[in-house]
């Protein structure tokens, strides 16, 4: 699928790809969920599969608050405050320690969540809202639906590439 360009795509890829990656993780055999068999976003890691959904919750939460925050007119740092864009292997990190003490399922309830809160979220918006540049002053040259996509649809994608080295 094409990166969405509108509301509509944006819907059905978050939708079609979140859906995709809970299948994967239903039908996970438990005893795989705290081994560490998949790439890790640091070189020469690897990741549980709880740390890769971890992961996808972490990133989903910041564009939320990023909207809140930028609605608010709350100054804030990005990706988030003691993160550098160039540091995105030790967010990565911090998201896997923030959610270490949650079990599989909870991790998957929690995912599905953020999944329709961010959905409600889109739904709620224009589709000019979401694919115009400069509506929101800290998506900076990006769109609002571009900065969604690049931290849903997009790393659900990449997470299902790297959970085909789970077995059972």
């Amino acid at each position: 699928m094409p990166i969405p360009n509108s509301k509509t795509d944006l819907i059905q890829a978050i939708e079609t790809d979140s859906a995709k990656l809970l299948a994967v993780f239903n039908a996970m055999d438990a005893k795989l969920w705290d081994n560490a068999i998949i790439q890790g976003n640091i070189k020469g890691t690897t990741i549980t599969p709880a740390n890769l959904l971890a992961y996808q919750i972490g990133w989903g939460r910041l564009v939320l608050s990023w909207y809140q925050k930028g609605l608010e007119g709350v100054p804030f740092a990005m990706p988030l405050e003691g993160f550098k864009w160039n540091e995105l292997g030790k967010l990565a990190t911090y998201f896997h320690k923030e959610y270490e003490s949650h079990i599989p399922s909870e991790l998957q309830e929690m995912f599905q969540a953020l999944v329709k809160e961010i959905l409600d979220l889109v739904c709620s918006l224009t589709n000019e809202e979401l694919y115009t540049v400069g509506v929101y002053s800290w998506t900076d040259k990006y769109t609002l639906g571009r900065y969604i996509q690049l931290n849903t649809s997009s790393p659900y994608k990449n997470a299902l590439v790297k959970l085909r080295v789970v077995k059972g």
